[in-house]
């Protein structure tokens, strides 16, 4: 069986790039904050349907990408999303515009129920690439705590969060 992980639709184009991880770095608007990408392609397997667990974590200077987004607290999770796109705008003035972030989504199966008597083909979850974006603030944008120098905007969101 042959399986293509989830692929990264929007954003779509590299802002910047870490200079010592190589890294593509995406740029997330605060006034459109969007994530989609393209659900997985399993060959040799009767029509699947995935169900999706987007996970964000805060990158940390000196740490792994792979280990921060299996080891390090989650910033901002969503599990169960059933189409493969999410718009968290009400969440994503926490997130901090000096800071990285990485974000994953994993295809999970829905159910491995027969089709019409074939026999059903158990999938794994199928993790897709690891992204790092940032969050770019819109002209006018103001939080709720405008008066905060923005690091502590960054911390007190971080602990809203935690």
């Amino acid at each position: 069986m042959n399986i293509q992980a989830p692929a990264w639709v929007n954003p779509n184009t590299p802002t910047s790039s870490i200079s010592d991880g190589g890294c593509d770095v995406y740029t997330i608007s605060t006034q459109n904050p969007v994530f989609q990408w393209t659900p997985p392609v399993v060959s040799a397997a009767p029509a699947a349907t995935f169900i999706y667990d987007l996970r964000i974590v805060e990158l940390i200077d000196g740490q792994a990408i792979d280990y921060l987004m299996a080891k390090a607290p989650v910033f901002f999770k969503k599990n169960g999303l059933i189409v493969p796109q999410i718009i968290p705008a009400n969440v994503i003035k926490n997130f901090c515009p000096s800071h990285l972030y990485a974000v994953q989504v994993t295809a999970k199966q829905r159910t491995t129920a027969a089709l019409f008597g074939t026999k059903p083909v158990a999938i794994p979850p199928i993790p897709g690439a690891i992204m790092i974006f940032q969050v770019q603030v819109s002209p006018g944008y103001a939080s709720p705590n405008a008066r905060a120098t923005a690091e502590q905007k960054c911390s007190i969101a971080a602990l809203i969060l935690y």
